[in-house]
């Protein structure tokens, strides 16, 4: 008799400890399942720092875009707008010089009331940043039949490019217009009978 419930009795105790052991289990189960969770509470908010500072990244990026397509002169000014800038800013007056300086701006001789004022334009905006008194050569004090913009058109008209300079000058005693002309990598002297609009010679500038 008292061996068998002894042996009862150890049964019904190793039950016991089992079923203790199995919710010990599950106990840590749960546990798991927790931290489980936690895990998956942070991941958004470390998805969402990732996302913004992709974000950010992508801002600054835009922004160095931004640059690159002021940079990239899509806006940038050419001989003719920057001709109706300055003479926009000195009504009644005439053109007889025109240059561009290093991509930055662009220099425009005008004679106005007989004097010779160079006005400064800036390359990207097209706005007049400045103005100073210089001096005239004798064939810039009267104004040309053909006019600078005239000039300008005449000389791409020969040599597709960009304009670089534009002068009144003399030629062999006659007026003329002296252009520069950037085709890629050539350069390219236009000369231009001030007079008719005619070109008297265009040479590739070694």
């Amino acid at each position: 008799m008292n061996s068998r419930y002894t042996r009862t009795t150890l049964a019904a105790l190793t039950a016991s400890l089992l079923g203790v052991g199995v919710l010990a289990a599950c106990g840590d189960d749960s546990d798991d399942a927790d931290s489980t969770v936690t895990v998956t509470r942070e991941a958004p908010a470390d998805t969402s720092g990732t996302e913004s500072a992709a974000a950010t990244t992508t801002s600054r990026s835009d922004g160095s875009g931004s640059s690159d397509h002021t940079d990239a002169r899509t806006s940038a000014v050419d001989a003719a707008g920057a001709l109706e800038a300055a003479l926009d800013a000195k009504p009644g007056s005439y053109a007889v010089e025109v240059d561009e300086e290093d991509g930055r701006a662009w220099e425009i001789t005008l004679v106005a009331d007989g004097k010779g004022v160079e006005v400064t334009v800036d390359n990207a905006t097209g706005e007049v940043t400045g103005e100073r008194s210089t001096d005239l050569d004798a064939e810039q004090r009267e104004a040309p039949s053909v006019t600078a913009a005239e000039a300008v058109d005449a000389a791409l008209a020969e040599k597709p490019g960009t304009l670089d300079s534009l002068d009144l000058d003399q030629d062999g005693g006659t007026v003329v217009w002296e252009a520069t002309v950037i085709d890629g990598t050539r350069e390219w002297d236009i000369v231009i009978d001030a007079s008719s609009g005619d070109i008297l010679r265009a040479n590739q500038d070694d």
